[in-house]
């Protein structure tokens, strides 16, 4: 997986590239992971997890709709789909 993950296009809404951790609590938390889940998948506290999906929120803005139609525009989902199959 990614460190960084940079928008794929220039006229992206994102403010700043996603960390690998903020890619993985976003995806999880879209996919109906609970904090403690992704906190265990990444051994780290579920607050830890909250302030990942916090920093998510303020790079992207707007609400869980427009976040989760940014992150598919840019191909993340798909992009975690692709590294969970190997």
């Amino acid at each position: 997986m990614e460190n960084n993950l940079t928008p794929m296009n220039q006229n992206s809404p994102c403010s700043a590239p996603l960390s690998g951790r903020e890619k993985v609590c976003i995806v999880n938390y879209f996919f109906r992971k609970s904090s403690k889940e992704t906190a265990r998948e990444l051994s780290i506290s579920p607050r830890s997890v909250e302030t990942y999906l916090r920093r998510v929120q303020k790079k992207i803005g707007g609400n869980k709709k427009e976040i989760f139609k940014t992150l598919l525009q840019e191909g993340i989902f798909q992009k975690s789909l692709n590294d969970n199959s190997k």
